[in-house]
């Protein structure tokens, strides 16, 4: 049966030194490099819990927050960025958010993320889980930039929000937050 067959297959980096094992929701077991496993600071802080002796021998660390199929593609943005980013400097939480809302998504990272943005939110949900910080980021700013091309009818419509605004509450909103949009505020109730 493909299920058991699955469930007992591994996935492996090619490079010499210590493996860590990780289960996600569904039990599939995934071997990774330590410089990848340590990507995500919650493996990271395991790792540190556990004592590092401990990641190389049969023990598994469990993800059970994340699905198979979003752990795959999170390995392949882990493996690529395990092997292309520069070390960086610790920064305080604050810059680095701003620093990597100023910078412009690398083109990599574009492809990666150019799914169904209901897979981008999964990705999101699961590296916040796992405390990958500039996965998560890289998720946040990919939809922040979707939506800064939609209008508020479209994302409600993308959402499934209902709108519960009267149209008096939604003229007195736009005249609050006029300072905010590209455009002039609008006078009156003609649209």
């Amino acid at each position: 049966m493909s299920t058991a067959a699955s469930s007992s297959t591994s996935e492996t980096i090619a490079e010499p030194g210590l493996k860590i094992k990780v289960s996600t929701k569904e039990g599939e077991v995934f071997e990774l490099d330590e410089k990848v496993a340590k990507m995500s600071q919650v493996i990271r802080g395991i790792l540190e819990d556990l004592g590092e002796q401990n990641g190389g021998d049969d023990s598994v660390l469990p993800l059970t927050q994340v699905e198979t199929r979003i752990f795959r593609k999170i390995l392949v943005w882990l493996k690529y960025h395990a092997g292309h980013d520069k070390e960086e400097a610790p920064k305080a939480e604050e810059d680095e958010i701003i620093a990597r809302f100023c910078e412009e998504i690398p083109e990599w990272d574009q492809k990666f993320l150019n799914v169904d943005q209901a897979v981008i939110l999964e990705i999101m949900l699961a590296a916040d889980y796992l405390d990958i910080k500039k996965l998560r980021g890289l998720c946040c700013k990919t939809v922040a930039n979707i939506l800064k091309t939609k209008t508020v009818e479209q994302i409600r419509e993308m959402y499934g929000i209902e709108n519960d605004f009267t149209p008096e509450e939604e003229e007195e909103i736009r005249k609050q937050t006029a300072w905010c949009e590209d455009e002039p505020p609008r006078q009156g109730s003609n649209h």
